[in-house]
Parts: C-alpha cells; structure tokens; sequence
C-alpha cells in the first residue's frame, strides 16, 4: 500500500491510498472523494508518474480504475525496503498500521499439532 493522487476538474486533487496494483489497472481507497463510475482520472503514482484511467467500480470509499496504458507493477515491490516507504499517515483505519510487526506475536487460540 502507498499513498496517490487522483485528479480530474470536477474534484481537484485528492489523496488515495492505493491497495492493490496490476499492469491494466489499480484498487483504492479514499478520504471521501466522490467518483462517479465511468468518470476519466488522472493518478500520480510516484516513480512512473501521471498515469489516465477511467473508475470502474465504487463500493464504499474503495474504487477500481481501468488504466489507459499497461503499467509494471515490480515498479511497486516495496519487499525488502523499510516500512518507511509506505508508512505515511492516511487516516486512522489503516491496515499496514494494524498488521505492522511490532515484535513476537502469539495467536490465542493456535494450537500446534
């Protein structure tokens, strides 16, 4: 997960937290952007920059966006880089936050055969 930008003129400039990648397109969430499906966007997505796409689905305040181009989505592989690279504040429900290891953990209610 890492933080974006969506634009259009109908909503400006709005930050999203893109939760999935694949090469034709993205899933999101949103901080209360109102899309439209069918509606054109642009996303600034970090190291390629601006990409166009057009939303596709809207459940909640998550989304889809079809990309207009193919994109690679190694260009996202975060493994092996510190959880600084992804860990900027987006709102209080966030997932990397509540899975980040802290330490040992142990499961109640695991039971090892």
């Amino acid at each position: 997960m890492f933080l974006a930008t969506i634009s259009n003129r109908r909503i400006g400039a709005q930050e999203i937290i893109v939760r999935n990648i694949s090469k034709r397109g993205i899933g999101a969430r949103s901080k209360g952007v109102i899309l439209a499906e069918g509606e054109a966007v642009t996303l600034q997505l970090g190291p390629v920059g601006d990409v166009e796409g057009t939303v596709r689905w809207i459940k909640g305040s998550s989304f889809g966006v079809e990309l207009v181009e193919t994109l690679d989505p190694e260009l996202f592989n975060f493994e092996g880089k510190s959880w600084d690279v992804a860990d900027k504040r987006f709102d209080g429900t966030d997932v990397y936050r509540a899975i980040k290891p802290i330490g040992r953990a142990r499961r109640p209610g695991l039971k090892t055969r």
